[in-house]
């Protein structure tokens, strides 16, 4: 008897220990169609040299590995190409989806809902009009026209990352939403230099 309690006491421990192990393991599962035999890459947004790279097989490829703090990648290949967040759990990719873990989730989400389609359509359209304008007056209405809908455009973006930071400010999509807001808004110094001051420290670091 005390033998069998000292051998589920030693496997409760390695078991214990293996947990503690790998918690930190991010395991990256892909799904893709027609790549058979290509080569994927996982490809951080801090390094010009890939971080990993895997042959899909049977419509398949994984990276796997260990991660102290999050940070944003692009798995990338011919018929592939997908933002994500390199974090502890397992996640999942294909062409046009995302999720597994707490990050890619909402990164997931804010992607598909961040829709302008409507508005750069619409600039689509007037960007010929433009160049085959015939006269300087009409040339000056379309690019009034255009002008327009990119400041109708980049208020919605704002208002879409401004709304992404304040329920992120904790955590690496906060940081991604600064730096978008920091490149679209117009801000003097001061102001721009209050905003970090007042971020939490992973965005003020960042």
């Amino acid at each position: 008897m005390k033998k069998a309690f000292q051998l589920i006491c030693a496997v409760a421990l390695i078991s214990l220990m293996g947990s503690c192990g790998n918690k930190n393991q991010y395991v990256i599962n892909g799904t893709v169609a027609n790549m058979n035999g290509m080569t994927v890459y996982l490809i951080s947004d801090e390094q010009d040299n890939p971080v990993d790279s895997a042959v899909v097989t049977d419509g398949t490829f994984t990276f796997t590995g260990t991660v102290e703090e999050p940070w944003m990648a692009l798995v990338l290949g011919e018929n592939l190409q997908m933002q994500l967040i390199v974090e502890p759990g397992t996640i999942a990719v294909t062409a046009d989806s995302l999720g597994g873990t707490p990050l890619n989730d909402k990164f997931y989400a804010f992607n598909k809902n961040f829709d302008l389609s409507d508005i750069e359509n619409q600039m689509e359209e007037y960007i010929p009009l433009y160049y085959s304008a015939t006269s300087a007056d009409e040339r000056a209405k379309v690019e009034h026209v255009l002008d327009s809908l990119d400041a109708i455009h980049t208020t919605r973006s704002l208002e879409a990352f401004w709304t992404l930071y304040h329920e992120n400010g904790d955590n690496l999509l906060g940081v991604m939403a600064m730096q978008s807001i920091s490149q679209m808004g117009d801000f003097t110094y001061g102001e721009f230099d209050s905003i970090v001051k007042a971020a939490s420290p992973i965005v003020a670091k960042n």
